[in-house]
């Protein structure tokens, strides 16, 4: 299944691009870790310690979103077509 990726600021740079498509096994095993898994072994660098906690959340620092819905645990079920979106929070003064 074809999973599509985007990064935003300082997240873009772990990524290794602001944009890509990343091909996943289908079925249970298809989740929000397994993706981040899959782009650090295909030349990502340190993704996984950026986004999520040791208790499997995302960090409060890093939104996640699916779909254009927020996603806030690694074991977040992912599907064909799902866009993944990481990027830092927003603020404005």
């Amino acid at each position: 299944m074809k999973v599509k990726v985007k990064a935003y600021a300082s997240l873009r740079e772990s990524l290794g691009s602001g944009e890509m498509e990343v091909d996943l096994p289908g079925g249970e095993e298809a989740t929000l870790e397994k993706l981040v898994e899959k782009i650090e072994r295909e030349g990502g660098r340190k993704l996984e310690e950026k986004i999520f906690g040791e208790d499997g959340k995302v960090k409060p620092d890093v939104i996640v979103l699916v779909n254009g819905k927020t996603v806030n645990s690694k074991r977040f079920k992912i599907g064909n077509g799902d866009m993944v979106i990481f990027m830092p929070p927003v603020s404005g003064g």
